[in-house]
């Protein structure tokens, strides 16, 4: 997963300076930003900075639970929950025997009081169905590999692929 990052400023109502993140080097949006680009390529530590801002990532915590549907006590809602994500992208999927479950609940990417984010999905099942059955997929760009987790069951694992 590729995260494209950018770092822009205006002045006066107009574009003015922009931050190439894939050389590293600003490039003016206004010819009067001309002396401004020549000044902030030339200042190592500035740049530097900005790089390591860039490269700061977020592994999201992820959680599984199950809680009993309020409509039907016949069913379970399995809901996967990654917090504490930066940056915001992420991709989420409930899968049953390595097929995508359509989700019922969606909160989209919500932000946290940190400056990260979080998450959550459930699906609704019959409660005589294995709850182990079901896995939760997590891809960010601050992972290397896929999490997998699986409700009812402690341990978490890494699988190649998305």
């Amino acid at each position: 997963m590729n995260v494209k990052a950018f770092d822009e400023y205006g002045y006066d109502g107009e574009d003015f300076i922009a931050l190439n993140s894939d050389t590293m080097q600003w490039m003016e949006k206004n010819p009067k930003a001309k002396e401004t680009k020549m000044k902030w390529n030339n200042q190592r530590v500035r740049r530097l900075v900005v790089q390591s801002y860039l490269r700061t990532c977020n592994a999201p915590d992820v959680h599984t639970f199950a809680s009993e549907a309020p409509h039907d006590r016949s069913k379970l809602n399995l809901s996967c929950l990654a917090t504490g994500f930066y940056p915001k992208h992420i991709e989420m999927k409930i899968t049953l025997n390595n097929a995508s479950v359509e989700p019922f609940s969606s909160t989209g990417v919500r932000p946290n009081d940190d400056e990260t984010f979080q998450m959550r999905i459930s699906v609704e099942i019959h409660r005589e169905e294995e709850e182990e059955s079901y896995e939760c997929h997590v891809s960010h760009s601050s992972l290397t590999q896929t999490l997998i987790t699986q409700w009812g069951k402690y341990d978490h694992h890494f699988h190649n692929g998305p």
